[in-house]
């Protein structure tokens, strides 16, 4: 009579024998077919890199495995709630859903992340029957042009000579970062009076870099625009 006899690997079909240690008599076999165990850990596939503010272009999908790493696909365990959150960035689109048959898959969800670039932690966790979190490190990269910032502010305001410190412009994504593929042209310009030297200047890199700029009038207040 065996006692406490189990079966530890991969699911499927497998087959049981049974033989005396002498090889004296007929062996006897048992197919039987082996289910998942209880979930015991999550996986977390998701895109090492992404573009700020823009959606994931492959969705993160959460598997739900036992402890050999077969998909739990049945019982309450392949049906839980999982929970997308991010650490230094912030996190929008659809962010909680339920698994099905063990996994929890965000394709048209919209998942994006948002903030400044470099290194950011994306973590799926299940609270509830099970207990499990597990993360993945994404490089959040520069986003789509959609300002312009005055980096370095110009001085040195005299009458009929350049600026002693000429205006940095960069162009900037949503959460103020540089936009290192921007190549367009900035212009500036003065709300009285003239401008002397060159008014306009292609950025490149995402910075434009004024040379030579200065102005002509009266004095007084004034206000550049770039």
């Amino acid at each position: 009579t065996f006692a406490g006899l189990g079966k530890t690997g991969t699911i499927g079909d497998k087959v049981l024998t049974f033989a005396d240690t002498a090889g004296q008599l007929t062996t006897a076999t048992k197919s039987f077919t082996l289910t998942h165990g209880a979930a015991h850990h999550t996986t977390l596939a998701v895109a090492s890199s992404l573009v700020n503010d823009t959606a994931f272009v492959t969705q993160p999908v959460v598997t739900i495995y036992d402890a050999d790493d077969n998909v739990v696909t049945t019982g309450s365990q392949s049906t839980q709630t999982v929970t997308l959150s991010a650490t230094g960035a912030t996190i929008a689109g659809s962010i909680t859903m339920d698994a099905r048959d063990g996994v929890a898959d965000f394709t048209g969800k919209g998942v994006k992340l948002t903030g400044l670039a470099g290194s950011k932690t994306l973590t799926a966790s299940i609270a509830a029957p099970s207990n499990f979190s597990v993360d993945a490190t994404i490089t959040l990269g520069y986003g789509q042009a959609t300002k312009l910032a005055l980096t370095t502010d110009p001085a040195g305001f005299v009458n009929r000579t350049n600026f002693t410190t000429q205006p940095v412009v960069t162009v900037q994504d949503v959460s103020g970062n540089t936009v290192g593929n921007s190549s367009i042209s900035v212009d500036v310009s003065i709300d009285s009076g003239a401008l002397t030297g060159t008014t306009r200047v292609r950025a490149v890199n995402g910075v434009a870099t004024f040379a030579g700029l200065g102005k002509t009038g009266t004095i007084g207040d004034k206000v550049l625009t770039f």
